[in-house]
């Protein structure tokens, strides 16, 4: 099957800034509670959040002011809080982590007023396989660059696959191109996939690793 990169859940805020992180809280807080169908785990309690979220401002008030101590007193209550959020965070990167594709991952975590972490920049894989355009249908992709290097000679790249975990393999027709597709696979089927190329001059390389996956 392949293989979901995690969606990461980000908080966002300045953590000495009130302004900054009672704003979140009262985000996340609409957020979530407009959608408890999607965030059946809720922890801390909206509740417990939205009370936080009063005391930080009201001692946000008083410490603009500039009473003695009253700065101390609000920076320990935001302290709390952004304690809090962090655990709501937690909380919806478990249910994020759950779901079934990268998409549903992304829409939990937003639906939170969270962020989604940027994903780095990730070396393409040797052999990447994806769903085709039919049921039964799987689309290779070679990494033309990995496999036979950035010269202009002419290349072809071979293709196997086995429905039986790499005791035999059956061949497609060899391509000029980095790119193939296979139909009329049985659905549910998990199948492993190889590629290798033949250089200009004939040769054959070796074959890659098998790259197994989940046809739908």
């Amino acid at each position: 099957m392949a293989i979901m990169h995690r969606a990461r859940a980000v908080l966002k805020i300045k953590k000495k800034n009130p302004v900054s992180v009672t704003g979140k809280a009262k985000a996340m807080n609409l957020g979530i509670g407009a959608n408890l169908a999607v965030f059946t785990v809720v922890n801390p309690a909206l509740s417990v959040i939205a009370a936080q979220t009063t005391v930080v401002d009201k001692a946000n008030v008083v410490a603009g002011t500039h009473a003695k101590g009253a700065a101390a007193v609000r920076n320990v209550q935001l302290a709390i809080l952004v304690g809090m959020l962090e655990t709501q965070t937690n909380t919806v990167q478990g249910l994020a982590d759950l779901a079934a594709t990268w998409e549903q991952a992304v829409s939990i975590i937003e639906l939170a007023a969270l962020t989604v972490a940027r994903v780095g920049k990730r070396a393409k894989p040797i052999l990447a396989i994806t769903r085709g355009p039919q049921p039964g249908s799987v689309v290779l992709d070679a990494n033309a660059t990995a496999l036979a290097g950035r010269g202009k000679k002419k290349s072809f790249f071979n293709w196997g696959y086995t429905l039986d975990g790499g005791k035999t393999f059956l061949t497609l027709p060899s391509t000029p191109k980095a790119r193939t597709t296979l139909a009329n696979l049985a659905p549910l089927t998990t199948v492993g996939f190889r590629v290798s190329i033949t250089k200009s001059n004939g040769i054959a390389g070796d074959w890659s690793q098998i790259v197994a996956f989940l046809v739908h």
